[in-house]
């Protein structure tokens, strides 16, 4: 066996060195971990989520979730309510100051992915996309 032939390693050195690239911006120019940084963009994008909804997003667990949402909380990016039907679920949303963050924060994480974007051919990529879509949805 080789390791490299093995298709979680080549996805895990993989993502580990696209995930880096990315810490360049979100860790050094804006201080935030890798937990924050995914909360804050799928608020950016979606603009409120449940805690159930971010882990089901993001790569998180509840836990890991929620602790990222009180270190944004605390940085006065993100607000944390209870569901009146639920009292176990919060629901977060972006303040000011969060929306503020994400819109300064996503032209330069855009950058850098169309920057690695064009290591690969358009072909390559459509069919990279593909590839992981699927692998994706099958392993679901």
């Amino acid at each position: 066996m080789q390791l490299d032939d093995l298709l979680a390693y080549r996805l895990a050195v993989s993502a580990d060195k696209v995930s880096r690239q990315l810490a360049e911006i979100y860790e050094k120019q804006y201080h935030l971990a890798r937990d924050e940084w995914r909360l804050l963009a799928l608020l950016g994008d979606a603009g409120i989520a449940s805690s159930q909804e971010a882990a089901a997003s993001t790569t998180m667990d509840k836990v890991q979730v929620c602790r990222a949402a009180s270190r944004l909380e605390v940085k006065g990016f993100l607000t944390r309510d209870v569901l009146a039907d639920d009292k176990r679920l919060r629901v977060f949303t972006l303040t000011g100051a969060g929306r503020a963050l994400f819109e300064r924060m996503a032209p330069e994480i855009v950058e850098q992915n169309a920057k690695m974007v064009q290591l690969l051919d358009p072909q390559e990529y459509a069919c990279l996309g593909k590839a992981l879509r699927k692998l994706a949805k099958s392993l679901a």
